[in-house]
């Protein structure tokens, strides 16, 4: 059985060329145990890709199992939350840190508008994700008024 997800990132074949390109190397996982990441894990790893329940199996990680693994080993833990939605998970609660979501899935519904979030609590994250103008300066990040510090808020 080819595992489908991996440690690094959450994708399929295609992926791994596309990646190859750009320079980012990464390793397929099934990570329905932690010690089957903790075995891939290797010294150049900065990231961990969740998505549970996955597409297309259904099979389930423990988002607080790699929360913790990824904080044993000082990596970001990034959650693909497309299929749940944020109306039935809330990974940030649970410590991750980037949340990312297909808006035209099941948020929209429809299929008739293309789109996509990025969700963060940490502003130093918050900031390294912010869009840049054609200029290549860091556009500004509005948040709502009244928003707590430190909050869950969308990039805009």
């Amino acid at each position: 059985m080819r595992p489908e997800t991996m440690a690094i990132h959450v994708g399929v074949d295609k992926d791994h060329a596309y990646n190859s390109v750009i320079g980012i190397t990464t390793s397929l996982v099934d990570m329905c145990g932690v010690g089957q990441v903790r075995a891939a894990l290797r010294p150049e790893t900065r990231m961990l890709w969740i998505e549970t329940p996955s597409n297309p199996l259904l099979r389930i990680t423990g988002i607080r199992a790699m929360v913790q693994l990824a904080r044993e080993h000082r990596l970001i833990t990034v959650a693909d939350n497309t299929f749940l939605s944020p109306y039935f998970q809330h990974p940030l609660d649970l410590g991750v840190n980037v949340v990312v979501h297909s808006t035209t899935k099941y948020l929209n519904g429809h299929s008739d508008v293309v789109g996509g979030a990025v969700i963060t609590g940490r502003h130093d994250l918050a900031e390294r994700l912010a869009p840049t103008t054609p200029s290549g300066r860091r556009e500004s990040r509005r948040e709502p008024s009244g928003s707590p510090s430190g909050s869950s808020t969308p990039m805009t």
